[in-house]
């Protein structure tokens, strides 16, 4: 599915596994436990699920399909486990090294492939 097309309805896509693709922006520096992704329209925040597993700290500017569901947009849960966030949470870093506010969408992925 397009990010695009989930962007503009998220209410169809709630709940659904579905795959989508993006180019990787940013990635959690401490852990690799979130990512940014962007494709010509659209801007989507994926956690990996239960911090399961990890996406490489080097992924941005590469291609990421992503298998997951769409998650709620508020706080992200994983400050101060990590203590490379410095307590401030997952949120505040990413925008921090964004320079901008996090992506509206945010998935709970369940799988990642990079090219």
């Amino acid at each position: 599915v397009a990010l695009s097309d989930v962007a503009k309805n998220p209410a169809a896509w709630s709940g659904k596994s579905f795959s989508t693709t993006g180019t990787v922006t940013a990635v959690c520096q401490h852990m690799g436990c979130w990512m940014e992704i962007k494709d010509d329209a659209s801007e989507a925040h994926i956690k990996m699920a239960g911090h399961s597993f990890f996406v490489p700290k080097t992924a941005a500017g590469h291609k990421a399909k992503v298998m997951g569901k769409l998650g709620p947009s508020e706080e992200m849960a994983c400050g101060d486990e990590h203590s490379g966030h410095k307590g401030k949470g997952c949120r505040a870093e990413a925008e921090s090294q964004m320079g901008k506010p996090l992506a509206k969408l945010e998935l709970e992925a369940t799988g990642v492939e990079l090219e």
